[in-house]
């Protein structure tokens, strides 16, 4: 027989058997009834990306929980972590122990740009296609942006995709047509894709024959970092023949660049801001504009540290011993200064204390007296500063001096008591 308690307790339960004669036999036990509980508690990583429900509870042993991810505005939902495992936002647990759950959310980020777009021109339209992003950001990507244009780089807002291909039937035969693509998600919108340009023809006239040239940045490498002046390089391919080739930082003007099928360009990157900078580069082969190739490169280039003495001014008078101070910086950050040194008279250079605030002490009585020059110059670990200077002018009394102003001193003494006693004497007689 089964029996089922409603409530936690003590019980007491009789067994009574009886056969088949009729004789019956009785046992009675005491029972205890407890109904286990466990503690489900729950959290979110990180603590803002959104919300878990039920929340913490208290369940009964063996019962199953079925407990669900919400992410909050520009995150996505992960995995799951600490006693439960898997990347469905939904899950089961069943409380068979107190539990500690963790939801784990990204942030989103906008994708990466979309790839290979390609255009085809055909009578009074051009089809475009090309293929997603590498990344989508975390998140779905919803659509896509058409820019269009009539001049490489001349591109603004056309239309919207759904899909990874778009018909253009707003053109006219005859007129070169350049377009990219972006990606959007809930995180914003991509980089741009590879630009292309078609034109569209009417019908029977064939395509012309003449196909644009093709080009690449081979120097620099995209992200690397460079300062001084640098040589950009790169190829050019044509199928009759490349007539120039134009090279642009960022959204300056095209300048020419040296060479055809394989040039460069010369540039001065200590003429820009150090950071991030685009190079773009087009060939041109008398009719048509290559593709756009670019890429993103880091500029660091470093300044040389500055340093002024302040204290002596130049042209003082000084003895004894005294402190020269004075201040150091650098337009590439002041914590770059590494040392500053001194020297006297073209002597050795000594390490002064301190460096954006530096100060060093001489006895100018190991000086002689007479005019001497104080230099000065800081260090960032890479270049010295200019040197700056002072004249100073040391005035110190010797002790040879201290002697001959003493026996002047008891000379004039002696003099005048002799004088004294002359006259005195005089008046005397």
């Amino acid at each position: 027989p089964m029996h089922q308690y409603a409530n936690n307790g003590i019980y007491n339960v009789t067994l009574t058997v009886k056969d088949d004669d009729g004789a019956t036999n009785s046992t009675t036990k005491e029972i205890i009834i407890l109904t286990y509980q466990y503690k489900l508690t729950t959290y979110v990583n990180p603590s803002k990306a959104g919300s878990i429900y039920p929340p913490d509870g208290t369940y009964e042993y063996g019962t199953v929980v079925k407990i669900t991810a919400y992410a909050n505005a520009g995150y996505s939902f992960d995995h799951w972590s600490g006693d439960a495992n898997g990347t469905n936002s939904s899950i089961n647990i069943i409380m068979n122990s107190n539990k500690n759950i963790t939801a784990n959310f990204v942030a989103l980020h906008p994708p990466s740009n979309p790839i290979n777009l390609q255009a085809t021109a055909g009578d009074g339209y051009i089809n475009l296609n090309w293929q997603a992003p590498e990344n989508n950001g975390g998140a779905k990507i919803t659509k896509y942006k058409i820019y269009r244009g009539t001049v490489s780089d001349g591109e603004i807002y056309l239309d919207d995709s759904s899909s990874l291909t778009y018909h253009d039937a707003s053109v006219t035969n005859g007129i070169t047509y350049y377009y990219y693509v972006t990606a959007i998600n809930s995180a914003g919108e991509s980089n741009h894709s590879n630009e292309v340009h078609a034109m569209p023809y009417e019908m029977p006239v064939p395509p012309p024959t003449n196909q644009p040239p093709s080009i690449e940045i081979t120097y620099p490498l995209n992200n690397a970092i460079v300062s001084g002046t640098i040589a950009i390089k790169g190829i050019s391919n044509d199928d009759k023949q490349v007539v120039k080739v134009e090279i642009k930082i960022d959204k300056g003007t095209w300048m020419q660049a040296t060479g055809t099928n394989s040039w460069s360009y010369k540039w001065d990157t200590k003429n820009v801001s150090n950071g991030n900078h685009i190079i773009k580069a087009r060939s041109y082969d008398g009719s048509l504009y290559s593709n756009v190739a670019f890429i993103s490169i880091n500029i660091f280039n470093n300044h040389k540290p500055c340093i002024l003495i302040v204290n002596p001014v130049n042209g003082s008078v000084v003895n004894g011993s005294i402190k020269i101070m004075g201040v150091a910086w650098d337009e590439d950050g002041n914590d770059t200064i590494t040392k500053v040194e001194i020297r006297i008279d073209n002597n050795g250079w000594h390490v002064a204390n301190g460096t954006n605030s530096w100060n060093y002490s001489i006895d100018t009585r190991e000086l002689k007296n007479g005019k001497h020059v104080v230099e000065s110059r800081s260090y960032d670990g890479s270049l010295y500063s200019n040197v700056a200077s002072i004249d100073m002018d040391v005035e110190n009394i010797n002790n040879e001096e201290h002697v001959n102003l003493l026996l002047i001193v008891v000379i004039v003494i002696i003099a005048i008591l002799i004088i004294a006693g002359v006259l005195i004497k005089r008046k005397f007689i």
